[in-house]
């Protein structure tokens, strides 16, 4: 029955990517809560026992989602508890039904992954926790923990050698740059990237380490939103989700997406959910074919947007562009620990002439003073963030920055 159903989602998702009447017939589905209050983040994990029909506490799911990934019983035998990778903060949580688990497989395969890898191949999935949604492919998915560190993780890569491989980006740029997986490198046929913003020295590295095409998804306990085409544009999958936009005032190429999830089934619900992370959206209409509105990425959360003295907004993208061309593919962080005061943590091999060329250009472009650091690098299950806001903002400071909201759907029409 699971592979039935599985079957089942990646049939229709494959024919709804080429028929617009049939796309645009699902997603006008509604669950009834169109009228509801967008709920925040912050909102939603405090209140999580409401948005579950079991009446579990966050902290209660996420206890049941270790004792599930230990092998001990939660005592909900036919539903599975998994955590997010935790972007920010402690993790979220999901819980899915095996009905539910097929249909994200079905669509995970019509999505993600070229017809060739559909049914064989094996894959490594390395996140910081194991699900049995990995696991649902007779065999053929390993999962390695990214807490065993980088030279485990590639050590265990190495006997493996997977066709596919998926991680977060930077994790799997920390692995195929050390030594000892280029002591014993192989070649997998896809590198499937998700968790994090991909940017485009990670894809370089990617591509030219493992000369495999990379794509990435875009994922969340919420649901899996989209995945990107050969040609590289991220494709929202708005037949599984309804999805609106909340463009910034300042920056209308930019929005928040407002999720709803219309096909899980299980005890969780996820309707009108305010994800806080920032998408950039795509001009013309994409090459692949696909009717499935497109995106040029996932570029960081609202916690990744600087606030400049003169009150602008400064985006990861900004931020990305004006280092990027001084830095030559290095990694680099930026810290806003004061509102006038910006931060530049850099890898040791970058010069002091790069490094304050790279400090002076922030510096016209933000008008803040910026000091340089050492880059140190955490453990590899740890989220880089290439920008970092610390200082707060009030509650409602990026409410204030949103236009009304609008559906996907609607504004798609509008530019065809």
């Amino acid at each position: 029955m699971i592979w039935f159903n599985a079957l089942s989602a990646l049939l229709r998702a494959k024919i709804l990517a080429q028929s617009p009447l049939l796309l645009d017939l699902a997603a006008r589905r509604r669950s009834g809560h169109a009228s509801q209050k967008i709920v925040s983040a912050d909102d939603y994990r405090t209140h999580f026992a409401i948005w579950n029909s079991l009446g579990i506490d966050l902290a209660q799911a996420r206890n049941l989602a270790r004792r599930e990934a230990a092998g001990e019983g939660t005592g909900y035998p036919h539903l599975s508890f998994g955590m997010s990778t935790g972007t920010l903060g402690e993790p979220g949580v999901f819980i899915t039904t095996p009905q539910d688990r097929a249909r994200w497989l079905g669509t995970f395969f019509a999505r993600a992954l070229p017809a060739d890898l559909f049914f064989f191949g094996s894959a490594a999935v390395l996140l910081r926790h194991d699900n049995q949604l990995y696991h649902q492919t007779q065999g053929r998915t390993s999962f390695l923990s990214l807490t065993r560190g980088v030279q485990d993780v590639a050590d265990s890569l190495v006997s493996l050698r997977p066709e596919i491989l998926v991680g977060p980006p930077f994790a799997l740029r920390r692995i195929v740059e050390c030594e000892a997986f280029r002591r014993n490198a192989w070649m997998p046929k896809l590198v499937i990237t998700g968790g994090e913003p991909l940017w485009p020295e990670d894809e370089t590295v990617l591509t030219t380490s493992l000369c495999a095409s990379v794509r990435q998804v875009y994922q969340a306990a919420e649901g899996f939103f989209g995945a990107s085409c050969r040609y590289g544009r991220l494709h929202l999958n708005i037949d599984v989700m309804r999805i609106e936009l909340l463009r910034f005032r300042e920056s209308a190429e930019r929005f928040v997406p407002v999720v709803t999830d219309l096909v899980r089934e299980g005890p969780q619900r996820i309707v009108r959910y305010r994800t806080d992370d920032i998408a950039v959206e795509s001009k013309g209409v994409c090459p692949c074919g696909s009717v499935l509105p497109a995106i040029d990425g996932i570029e960081g959360r609202l916690a990744d947007v600087l606030v400049l003295p003169t009150g602008d907004l400064m985006f990861p993208r900004d931020v990305h562009a004006t280092l990027a061309p001084e830095l030559s593919g290095s990694p680099f962080r930026v810290i806003q620990e004061e509102a006038g005061k910006l931060i530049i943590e850099l890898p040791q091999q970058v010069s002091p002439v790069v490094a304050r060329h790279a400090a002076d250009r922030l510096h016209a472009r933000t008008f803040c003073n910026v000091e340089v650091q050492q880059l140190v690098m955490g453990g590899l299950d740890e989220k880089f963030r290439r920008v970092i806001r610390r200082i707060p903002v009030e509650k409602d400071f990026f409410s204030r920055n949103f236009q009304e909201p609008i559906s996907l759907l609607t504004s798609a029409r509008k530019v065809s």
